[in-house]
């Protein structure tokens, strides 16, 4: 007997969902299936299966791959003045939040989840390192 899955709503998501695979064994020594899907990585577009429900909830944005690269920059100013920009704008404990979150000030997307596209905006567009 065969269980009909509700289909995926792809605004649930944090990356683009290439196909719906079901419901699967993890390993073949697995006893639970899980639902697994085809999703695309934010950054280097690459598509990889993985269990939907961790993308889901954990708002997984990247593959294996992307998700282990480091980009360099954890220590520089930029780099401060991004997670900043971010906290101020998403984190409702800042201390700023009022003033920027709470006042409806948001950061798009592709900054808001991929430091490197802020960081080469930022640098196209005159910032110094000071």
């Amino acid at each position: 007997m065969s269980i009909k899955l509700k289909p995926l709503n792809q605004d649930e998501f944090s990356m683009k969902i290439i196909e719906d695979l079901g419901m699967l064994y993890k390993t073949k020594n697995s006893i639970e299936k899980k639902r697994f899907a085809i999703f695309e990585c934010n950054n280097c577009k690459a598509h990889f299966k993985f269990n939907a429900l961790s993308v889901k909830y954990n708002k997984r944005k990247y593959c294996q791959s992307c998700s282990h690269k480091t980009h360099g920059h954890t220590n520089t100013r930029i780099y401060l003045i991004w997670k900043s920009m971010k906290r101020r704008c998403n984190d409702e404990n800042h201390t700023a939040f009022k003033s920027y979150g709470g006042r409806g000030i948001s950061i798009c997307n592709e900054w808001n989840s991929n430091f490197i596209s802020f960081y080469n905006w930022s640098i196209k567009n005159g910032y110094k390192n000071e």
